[in-house]
């Protein structure tokens, strides 16, 4: 086992992979990470508002699969598409 003595001594932390993403005009949302099967697929129409977007998340947040990470990816990956500001101010 390793010893670390301070943080500079730690290995750098692999950037991580985003869980969602906008392709084809349709979230794709990786509910496989190890790489098997195909992504849960979302119509860009269906999740087109903020709105639209807080139901989808109230449904996806009674799946299993759907954690932390999917659920950040997932907001990052529309805001980012759709432009919208989801670090502060009113929405």
């Amino acid at each position: 086992m390793a010893t670390f003595t301070t943080l500079a001594d730690l290995p750098p932390i692999e950037p991580r992979v985003p869980l969602a993403r906008v392709r084809g005009g349709v979230l794709e949302l990786n509910v496989y990470p190890g790489g098997f099967g195909s992504p849960y697929a979302i119509e860009l129409k269906r999740v087109n508002t903020p709105e639209k977007a807080l139901r989808w998340l109230r449904h996806l947040a009674g799946k299993a699969w759907f954690g932390g990470d999917l659920c950040r990816d997932f907001i990052n990956a529309l805001s980012a598409h759709f432009g919208w500001n989801m670090d502060g101010g009113a929405l």
